[in-house]
């Protein structure tokens, strides 16, 4: 069986469990993080200058909220999900037992994050378009991005799900860890306004490089600097994925 053959099952039964319970999933995914973009966007005014470019809040902050709601999304499903797979359900020795490798197992259930994560960055997309936050070109580049961001930090917290001892991890990772990029990554202002040491945390940040990947391609100042914030998203991306497929490996014997 090739390789893309192999994941297909994963993917799906990744699907069919969502089918049955996507409707829990609306609010946290959608309703309030929609609800909270529409009101802050539009109830906040003024402008920011971005590089050497003044731009209206709404079109700084939702592209920021977009990914930060991508982010929100592939934190939760890379996590719990898959720590489940390996100590509650053990869905992950059951298809060990097959011919499915252990990269097999990995990329079906990333494949699935992606595609949680797109489908919610779509529903913020149209939001975005209807607010007019987003210019349609734009829109081109921000669900690329998007998706990168998502990929990137994915690999990495399923290494991380993968070895955990304990799901109460994830709680400390999301509390110190998640929310303060989420607040200090150029969501909500730029970083330029923060002291040095914040700063240092942001630029660590896949979700500041992305936005600023972003927001550099959609004013027109792309250069060499576009390059290095992509080259970064993608180094997370590799070295999480080897991450990953080591961790699933030891842990699957296999």
């Amino acid at each position: 069986m090739t390789a893309h053959l192999r994941v297909l099952p994963v993917f799906r039964h990744h699907l069919a469990g969502y089918r049955r319970t996507w409707r829990g999933s609306l609010s946290t995914s959608f309703v309030v993080p929609l609800l909270f973009m529409t009101v802050v966007g539009t109830g906040l005014t003024g402008d920011v200058t971005v590089g050497d470019t003044v731009v209206p809040y709404l079109r700084y902050f939702v592209p920021g909220m977009i990914m930060s709601g991508a982010l929100t999304i592939t934190f939760t499903e890379s996590t719990w999900p898959v720590y489940s797979g390996f100590r509650w359900t053990r869905i992950y020795e059951g298809m060990a037992t097959t011919s499915l490798r252990s990269r097999d197992i990995l990329l079906g259930h990333v494949c699935f994050v992606m595609l949680r994560a797109g489908l919610s960055a779509s529903v913020f997309v149209i939001v975005a378009s209807i607010l007019r936050a987003v210019p349609p070109p734009d829109l081109l580049i921000l669900f690329p991005l998007v998706m990168l961001l998502a990929l990137s930090c994915a690999n990495p917290l399923f290494a991380l799900a993968a070895r955990a001892r304990s799901d109460a991890t994830f709680r400390v990772v999301f509390r110190l860890g998640v929310v303060p990029l989420q607040l200090f990554s150029g969501v909500f202002f730029p970083v330029e306004h923060l002291p040095w040491g914040l700063a240092l945390v942001a630029w660590i940040s896949p979700l500041w490089h992305a936005l600023e990947a972003y927001r550099e391609l959609s004013l027109g100042q792309a250069g060499g600097t576009t390059l290095l914030h992509v080259g970064y998203l993608l180094l997370w991306v590799v070295v999480g994925w080897r991450l990953a497929a080591r961790s699933f490996a030891r842990v699957l014997h296999r």
